[in-house]
């Protein structure tokens, strides 16, 4: 397997894509598994990131490499802008994204990511609400399984 990884995180630190990041990185420490080179690459989160990950990767010239993107908008365009510079998705560079997005599924090769269970969120949300509006604390923390969306991209 690949031991070269790259690791897209937002520069900003929000909330969500910090706990993504450090649920990652997390994994790595516990696997104790030190032949990995795990490389963060912090940007802005937008689209047009993809082709400064693009740009600092094709740079590098070293393959193939695997790149974990925290959100699947900056992955999709990472696909897009692989093609412009020459490089061949997952030969070069596989991606994996994180969403779930269905923007995933028109990229060719379509975008394999980690799916957010959006609707069990919300069913969850709702009955927080009820739960609230009813007088009841909340004591209670709330485990989601998450989805891999089929793709080529990794």
């Amino acid at each position: 397997g690949r031991k070269d990884i790259i690791l897209v995180s937002d520069e900003t630190h929000s909330i969500h894509s910090e706990m993504r990041r450090k649920g990652f990185l997390r994994f790595f420490e516990e696997k104790n598994d030190t032949s990995f080179n795990i490389e963060e690459m912090p940007v802005p989160f937008s689209l047009s990131s993809s082709k400064t990950i693009v740009s600092k990767i094709a740079e590098k010239g070293k393959f193939p490499v695997s790149v974990f993107v925290i959100n699947d908008e900056i992955a999709a365009g990472m696909i897009l802008d692989l093609a412009k510079a020459g490089l061949k998705c997952p030969e070069d560079v596989s991606i994996l994204g994180f969403d779930g997005l269905s923007i995933g599924g028109y990229m060719v090769p379509k975008l394999r990511s980690v799916a957010f269970p959006f609707q069990e969120i919300g069913r969850i949300a709702g009955k927080i609400f009820l739960d609230f509006s009813q007088g009841k604390k909340m004591d209670k923390i709330y485990w989601l399984n998450a989805d891999i969306t089929e793709g080529g991209s990794s």
